[in-house]
This record gives structure tokens, sequence and C-alpha cells, in this order.
């Protein structure tokens, strides 16, 4: 396994007085340095950081449409039609004809997409679990509390710029 280097860039001086710019700093090198971590631990098995919550969301559903599952990735149908092929082609996922609408497919786990969905939540679960080391249950629930409201504003903007461009 190659060697992870997780060291966080230094923020540039002029956005120490930009709360907003400091927030999209801190936030994109958390995520940055979790997709590292994650994509390394996952590299032997030949996923990558999406394929995990690909296989959370089927197995959460049971069986789903390809168009369905690419609504709750946030990501095209197109996009989708690729990574279905790769998790097909590694025997994570099966694809059946929907016997009510011929024009869509079901998508369901194999036995090992779903020992494969159960190895990767224990690992990135435990992963965000070290994330939060050294925090108070009080700390942890607060810091939760404020990232919640951090989604409803970007929420808001969202149905903004729905509303702006109907």
């Amino acid at each position: 396994m190659k060697e992870v280097c997780c060291k966080f860039p230094k923020e540039p001086d002029f956005l120490k007085d930009n709360k907003s710019a400091m927030l999209h700093w801190k936030m994109r090198n958390i995520e940055h340095t979790r997709m590292i971590l994650i994509n390394n631990m996952f590299a032997s098995h030949d996923i990558c950081y999406t394929h995990p919550r690909i296989l959370g969301v089927i197995n959460h559903h049971g069986s789903i449409s390809q168009t369905e599952l690419a609504g709750h990735m946030n990501i095209s149908t197109a996009a989708m039609s690729c990574t279905v092929k790769v998790l097909e082609k590694q025997g994570l996922i099966k694809k059946s004809t929907n016997t009510e609408d011929l024009r869509f497919n079901n998508i369901t786990l194999t036995e090992k997409g779903k020992k494969m969905h159960k190895e990767t939540l224990s690992a990135m679960l435990n992963t965000d679990e070290h994330m939060l080391e050294g925090f108070t249950e009080d700390e942890a629930d607060l810091l939760l509390s404020m990232l919640d409201r951090v989604q409803a504003n970007l929420l808001k903007i969202s149905e903004n710029q729905g509303e702006t461009n109907a």
C-alpha cells in the first residue's frame, strides 16, 4: 500500500480575516484528506471514494433504477452509467430488466457487493469516528449542529438559484 500524505496546506494569509473563505478552505482540506484516506483503504479492492456510498444507496433500497440511483448521488445518468458498468464488471452489482417498465433496469447488490458494502461502511465509520477524537460529546453535538446550519444555508442558496432559473 502506498504511503499516505495528509499534510494540510497552510492557508494563505489573505484568508485569515475572511471567515467564509476560511470555512471553504478548511472544509475542502478535511474532505480532500478523508477522500485520500478512503481511496487508499479501498485501493486493494479496486473501488474508489464514491463506490461505497453507491453500494449503500443500493443496499438501502434493495433494488433501484439507474436513474433513481443517479438522482440519489446527484450526478448525471451518463456518469452513473459508467460507474454501474464498473461495479457490474467487478461483480458487486447486478442489473436486471424491470418487468413493469422495460425501459429501466433494476440494480441490486450481489453477495459480493453486500459483503463489500458491510466492509467499506465499517472502515469509513471507523475513519469518521477518529475525526472526532478528543471532542467531548457536547462538542461533537455542537459541531454537527453547526454543520447542519451550514448545510441548511446551502440548501436555501440552491432553492433561490432554482427560483431564479425558473
